[in-house]
């Protein structure tokens, strides 16, 4: 049987691509969780930060945020005001809903749930600069 365009049968070539084949992984086992593992660490990483380091970020994060939520947030504030609860609960529950979707086997939502916390901060953050910069 003649496939594409070579004189070749498929057979043959298939063969000599398994010769010359090149892996990242080098015989070693593809890990699905260590995207997730890295980005728990990130999120992780950074509640801390927020809840403990809160007065020397917040110069970067308070008004991105504070205009996403359309509320502000104090230069110290309590656990569970309003925009300050999102910065270091929604990074939280990422990790953990990922790691349960790990442990239940769907690693793709597992995945989305670990990048997503990051994704939405940095989108606002990001898209506040952007748009700072474009209507000033």
């Amino acid at each position: 049987m003649i496939k594409g365009l070579s004189h070749e049968s498929w057979q043959s070539r298939e063969s000599r691509s398994e010769i010359v084949a090149v892996s990242l992984y080098e015989g070693r086992a593809y890990d699905p969780n260590r995207f997730v593992r890295l980005m728990a660490v990130v999120n992780i990483d950074f509640s801390l930060v927020i809840l403990f380091a809160w007065p020397y970020v917040s110069a970067f994060l308070d008004t991105p945020v504070s205009v996403a939520a359309e509320a502000g947030i104090n230069r110290s504030p309590g656990l569970t005001e309003y925009p300050y609860v999102l910065l270091w609960t929604l990074p939280l529950l990422g990790s953990i809903g990922a790691w349960l979707a790990t442990r239940s086997g769907n690693f793709l939502f597992a995945k989305f749930l670990a990048a997503y916390p990051t994704i939405v901060i940095a989108a606002s953050v990001f898209w506040y600069n952007y748009l700072s910069a474009i209507y000033a």
